[in-house]
């Protein structure tokens, strides 16, 4: 799998340098993971909890991972057009209305035939 450099981790609780790069690390990882995630299901529409929950069942992320490191994720990887963020949503977890997310069709680095994700 060809590894994509993405990094946002943003220092707002004045962590030590040491503690700033292993969060940094482990975002970035968790960002990789939901984008390979993506990339191995290319036709799912998912919301945060959706992805959350298949993520943790997976055992791809911890169980104690918050569903807003999860949108966190999701967001950085739509600001580098790598996931989509759909106007169609759902109403989960306390009566909330949920976007779904998919992976972006428009990222010259993947390639599609007749709409489907070719694998590298």
């Amino acid at each position: 799998m060809k590894r994509t450099n993405i990094k946002s981790y943003h220092n707002s609780t004045d962590l030590e340098y040491r503690q700033y790069n292993e969060a940094l690390i482990q975002t970035e990882t968790q960002d990789q993971i939901i984008l390979h995630f993506f990339k191995k299901y290319p036709t799912l529409k998912l919301s945060r909890y959706q992805l959350l929950d298949m993520l943790i069942e997976s055992r791809l992320i911890q169980f104690n991972t918050q569903s807003s490191s999860i949108g966190r994720s999701l967001n950085t990887l739509m600001r580098k057009g790598y996931v989509s963020k759909l106007n169609d949503s759902i109403v989960e977890r306390y009566g909330r209305k949920n976007y779904l997310w998919c992976l972006s069709k428009l990222n010259p680095e993947f390639h599609y035939d007749n709409g489907h994700l070719k694998n590298d």
